[in-house]
């Protein structure tokens, strides 16, 4: 019984998910698709922002936009599409980057080391 606590407590720290107190980090990163053409999805910024992804009359926060990631019939919304964060399965999740760097992925997918949930992120920034 120790050894399968164990490697469950191992299990977690190797892949974490950021939770509601986390998420306000990521605020001012911008969300690239790890496509083949790195599509940029939006920044994680206030809903004033017309590049926000919060911003409901912008780009990148309409669910009816090709490049969002709230349309759920799109290559980057949809539950089925590689390039979603909703697909539980992707191998290639939206990359969320600050300063330049990766420093997390917007995911479900819980094999995915660095997983931000979309639930978890309009949960504590969209405010």
């Amino acid at each position: 019984m120790r050894y399968i606590c164990a490697v469950a407590l191992w299990f977690v720290a190797q892949f974490p998910i950021a939770h509601a107190q986390d998420v306000c980090e990521f605020e001012d990163a911008v969300i690239i698709a790890d496509d083949y053409t790195n599509t940029y999805l939006g920044s994680i910024t206030d809903k004033s922002d017309a590049k926000s992804i919060f911003n409901e009359n912008g780009d990148y926060g309409r669910a009816d936009s090709l490049d969002s990631i709230w349309n759920t019939n799109g290559m980057f919304g949809s539950e089925h599409s590689v390039y979603s964060p909703r697909n539980p399965r992707t191998p290639s999740p939206p990359m969320i980057l600050k300063d330049g760097k990766v420093v997390a992925y917007l995911t479900v997918n819980m094999s995915i080391g660095r997983a931000l949930s979309l639930a978890s992120l309009t949960g504590r920034c969209s405010e």
